[in-house]
């Protein structure tokens, strides 16, 4: 082919370029005529492209492997997707390119932690254009010089510079979805429908990750879509109703479109509507969680969308659409179940005929959900036809009901309107139960409140002498409810149990007993505790400072009582007596007390006269009172309390006081009953322990786990912590850690969430808390990072320390009391170091057209704080005149070296116009993974010819440098060589070099004349 054809074929081939080229931006006007800005540059960069596809069908294009791709050409053509396999579609490429030009607004997207990107991104020296690049969910482990370059940078969802910070001054400021739960909410029921909002935009910086102007934009947005993927949250929803699009503020609808495709939602916004800078549109959608969930799914809901805004580029506002914007992620929740607790009690353990008695049914949800329409059987004791029970009477005129906070004092729905809010009936003898069914909203019980059943009752009327000292037992449980309205559209669960039985004595669960005596001659003298601080009533147990409430009780059946006097000492090693409140009011001209707090003395007596007790006219004395122990006391020290009573007229006599919870009711009367002192036990739990995981060595970017138990083995309470949440702050260690993840080993199965930060950790339950039994432990791990920071550093030594929290009363935060700490022994951050490499070349004297052998042999820094260097990359600069040859192997030797491979380099360069570059890596289009155990060593060979082109007495220079990291395989936040000597990023050698000369053929000839033998 001669000049004159080829010069003929280069115009006639630029012109129809040309054409095209001129072609698209025409096209590209019609359009978008509205917007000159973006006519120019699609133009601009229509014809850039177009020249630059003529010179590679003119020239030919160099391998991926030599020379990376542009951003602009197939296959990329603008947008580089990791979800894409290249490979399997342009058959050019074997591998993801290794280096990546940018030469046009180019969008790197879906690049996750298990498939990062790690091309190294270059820009056209040649090009002054600017352009906008766009990372959408893309972890970048690669390599982007950002000095001196005016291009911008679209940062969002989830995207990871890693620690290569150089180009955030490049990073844009973001709009965002704010997508919330509803407000407070972190469960939610079967069959419960709730609404997520979406505010839309707000302005994200993805520097910082934080929202910088939560009311609106600065910027106009429009062409604005939005997307909702229910199938993608992690639990089953279902759309309830069509969503609302509205502006806020005015609540006036916004024109849109909506399509539900098996629950993926899509909105387009009107392509008229503009949200003006300052202003914002609301989204509300309205789900439902479908029966299909399993009680503890966690699930998280993400809302994507794009819209077109300007940006200024270069100085000027340039029109970008579609844009990505940054997520709208809700806080996780719960997928939840209601669980119900009865507990049943009574201030009376014993009742004389034609006395009443109130009984109390207490129904908690200890669940993460409402319950719904609650059923709640009461079976009454009957001893049989014709024997005495409790069974004559109905109760149904005193019940009462209403829902109460934890704590079962503030009230949430006021009192019940009975056959209204709930529906009450009683089944005289022989059945002899009550029943109540709750049936509206205002009867739902939710999570960690208590609705509390008040009635009363008494004897039957046919009891006798004969009957003295019997004990009535009386059962109570919830039978039946549901996780949503029974009676709504959506489908529910039905949770049932079996009628009450047992009353499980000691067992927290559905049912529950309370015993009463039939005390009908003599008297009761009784003192019974409990504790106001836990709500746990009675109570055996008690924490130091905990208040306490005393109840004393003389009840006189057929006899008169005169002068009476009451003596009770509360012991001022156990209790503080400037906390002691008198609760009863005492009758004036009846009773009346005096307490001296200095010794601790309370004594109860007439007021302006005797005492006496008729077993008519008043037969019974009630008195109650509060104190605090004292803060301080000692585990398993028993605080033991009995009241005296003295009658100093006739009859004259004398009585201790009885707890009737220890043994039952003491009577008098009533052969071998015993009398029993009311003791309460100092039982609070320990600390937790936090342990180290048995490396206690660490490198940059390695994930480790700490165990902890709450509380510490021989720490153990006998009294049940709810709530438990662990504390651990990070940034209190010397060392930079993050959270990744936290898991139960053993004591529950909780499902745990941080509701801190990744450096500030609170790991809970939201759902149901971390609730540990009487004699439980909760022993749970927590995997951290340790972080690329300039404060990591080799030989950093560090420890931990967590506490915890925990609630004295189920779901009652006024009663959260403080754990005690742990801390670990100390870790330490050990580095792996490369010491020496040395190259060395077979022949430095090589005649052109001859192969040479290089050798270059890493030496890995060994000793205490020196760990294993692994995925090295191998960096060798050849001199023009050099060529890559072939043939490397690399030593394969034990440990971690036992593995070692080593494939084809990557290469730049032709080595005759310019030097080729040889790469060896992990990430290479032909893998090498080289690894080295600390103090070792590993050697790499390959050859390099001499080109034909190099002339006699040249020396041609060549040197290599090394590369590693700190953990094995790609890791992301471990530490590497990127930032070069003196950076974070500081695992490189400096350059270790090998010269060959070539020698002058001529003057290596020597000339000799030897005689001729044969004349």
């Amino acid at each position: 082919m001669n000049h004159r054809f080829l010069t003929s074929l280069i115009l006639n081939l630029v012109s129809v370029l040309w054409v095209t080229a001129t072609s698209a931006a025409k096209h590209a006007r019609r359009i978008c005529p509205e917007n000159k800005i973006i006519r120019n540059r699609t133009k601009a960069l229509t014809k850039r492209s177009a020249w630059r596809l003529a010179f590679m069908l003119l020239f030919g294009t160099v391998s991926s492997v030599q020379a990376g791709e542009f951003c602009s050409l197939p296959p990329f053509n603008g947008v580089v997707d990791g979800t894409v396999d290249y490979t399997a579609t342009v058959p050019a490429f074997t591998a993801f390119p290794t280096q990546i030009t940018i030469d046009t607004d180019c969008t790197f997207q879906n690049f996750t932690a298990s498939n990062p990107l790690t091309a190294t991104l270059n820009f056209q020296t040649n090009d002054p254009s600017v352009y906008l690049i766009t990372f959408n969910n893309v972890i970048f482990t690669g390599n982007m010089a950002c000095a001196n370059i005016d291009h911008r940078i679209w940062f969002v969802n989830g995207s990871d510079y890693g620690t290569k910070n150089s180009c955030q001054d490049l990073f844009i400021p973001v709009e965002a979805i704010n997508k919330q739960n509803p407000p407070g909410k972190t469960t939610v029921g079967i069959g419960e429908p709730f609404t997520y909002t979406l505010r839309i935009p707000v302005l994200y910086d993805p520097v910082t990750g934080t929202y910088i102007n939560n009311a609106g934009s600065a910027n106009d947005l429009h062409s604005i879509t939005v997307t909702d993927d229910l199938n993608a949250t992690g639990a089953d929803l279902t759309v309830v109703g069509p969503p609302a699009v509205t502006w806020v503020g005015t609540g006036i609808p916004v024109a849109h479109t909506f399509t539900n495709v098996g629950g993926f939602l899509t909105f387009v916004i009107d392509p008229g509507v503009i949200i003006p800078a300052g202003d914002q549109i609301e989204i509300a959608i309205t789900v439902v969680a479908d029966n299909t969930n399993a009680s503890g799914t966690q699930f998280f809901n993400t809302a994507k969308w794009s819209f077109g805004r300007l940006i200024d580029i270069d100085g000027v506002p340039t029109f970008f659409n579609p844009l990505p914007g940054e997520n709208g992620v809700t806080q996780p929740m719960t997928i939840s179940a209601p669980e119900l607790v009865v507990t049943k009690t009574s201030p009376d353990t014993a009742v004389n005929a034609g006395s009443s008695v109130t009984f109390t049914i207490d129904v908690q949800n200890s669940g993460g959900s409402d319950a719904w329409g609650a059923t709640i059987l009461d079976l009454l004791p009957d001893a049989g036809v014709g024997a005495t029970g409790m069974c004559d009477f109905d109760p149904t005129a005193s019940v009462t009901a209403e829902i109460f906070q934890a704590d079962g004092v503030t009230t949430v729905s006021g009192p019940l309107n009975k056959g209204v809010d709930y529906s009450v009936s009683y089944t005289a003898a022989p059945t002899c139960e009550l029943s109540l069914t709750m049936l509206t909203d205002q009867a739902v019980i939710g999570p960690t409140e208590r609705l509390i059943i008040t009635y009363q009752s008494q004897l039957d009327l046919d009891t006798v002498v004969a009957d003295d000292g019997t004990v009535f037992t009386n059962y109570a449980g919830v039978t039946q409810w549901f996780s949503a309205d029974p009676d709504g559209s959506y489908p529910v669960i039905t949770y049932t149990k079996p009628d009450p039985a047992t009353g499980t004595p000691g067992t927290l669960d559905h049912e529950d007993s309370h015993s009463i005596t039939a005390a009908l001659s003599g008297y009761l003298f009784q003192k019974t505790v409990s504790n106001i601080t836990t709500g746990a009533n009675p109570t055996t147990t008690a924490a130091p400072g905990d208040t306490l409430h005393y109840r004393l009780r003389l009840f006189n059946f057929t006899e008169v009582i005169n002068d009476l006097t009451v003596t009770d000492i509360l012991n001022p090693a156990y209790f503080d007596l400037s906390s002691f409140t008198m609760i009863t009011p005492l009758p004036d001209g009846v009773a009346d007390f005096s307490f001296n707090n200095t010794t601790g003395e309370l004594q109860i007596f007439g007021d302006g006269g005797n005492l006496d007790l008729d077993p008519v006219l008043n037969p019974e004395l009630v008195v109650e009172f509060e104190i605090n122990l004292l803060p301080g006391l000692a585990n398993a020290t028993t605080v033991s309390n009995q009241a005296q009573a003295d009658a100093a007229g006739l009859p004259a006599f004398t009585a201790l006081s009885d707890n009737p919870f220890e043994n039952g009711v003491y009577n008098p009367s009533v052969p071998g009953s015993t009398i029993d002192s009311t003791d309460v036990e100092i039982q609070a739990p320990g600390p937790l322990s936090k342990a180290n995981p048995a490396q206690t060595t660490v490198t940059i970017g390695n994930q480790f786990t700490y165990r902890i138990k709450v509380p510490a083995d021989g720490a153990l309470a006998d009294v049940p912590l709810y709530d438990v949440r662990i504390l651990d702050d990070l940034t209190a260690s010397a060392a930079d850690m993050s959270f990744v993840s936290a898991s139960v080993v053993s004591g529950g199965s909780w499902t745990l969430s941080n509701t801190g930060t990744s450096t500030s950790l609170v790991i809970e339950d939201t759902a149901t808390g971390i609730d540990i039994p009487a004699g439980g432990q909760a022993v749970i791990d927590i995997t951290v990072q340790l972080s690329n920071t300039l404060g990591n550093q080799q030989g950093l030594t560090f420890n931990n320390t967590a506490t915890y929290t925990y609630n004295r009363s189920n779901g009652n935060a006024a009663t959260q009391t403080a754990g005690g700490s742990g801390s670990t022994a100390n870790m330490t951050v050990i580095e792996p170091g490369i010491t020496t490499i040395t190259k060395l070349v077979n022949n430095n004297t090589p005649t052109a057209g001859e192969v040479v052998r290089y050798s270059v042999t890493l030496t890995a820094a060994g000793g205490a704080n020196n760990s294993d260097v692994f995925d090295v990359t191998l960096i060798d600069n050849l001199d023009l005149g050099l060529v890559y040859e072939g043939n490397p192997t690399v030593t394969v030797g034990g440990g971690v070296s036992a593995d070692n491979t080593i494939g084809a380099p990557d290469i730049t360069g032709d080595g005759v116009t310019t030097a080729q570059t040889l790469i060896w890596s992990l990430g290479s289009t032909v893998s090498s993974d080289i690894d080295i155990v600390a103090g070792a060593s590993v050697t790499i060979e390959y050859d390099v010819r001499v080109l034909n082109s190099a002339f006699a007495n040249q020396t041609l220079n060549n040197s290599a440098v090394a590369q590693w990291t700190s953990n094995d395989g790609a890791s992301g936040g471990e530490r590497d060589g990127s930032d070069g000597i003196g950076g974070l990023n500081d695992y490189t050698t400096l350059p270790a070099a090998a010269a060959v000369t070539i020698p002058d053929i001529n003057a290596t000839i020597t000339k000799v004349r030897s005689a001729d033998p044969y004349g």
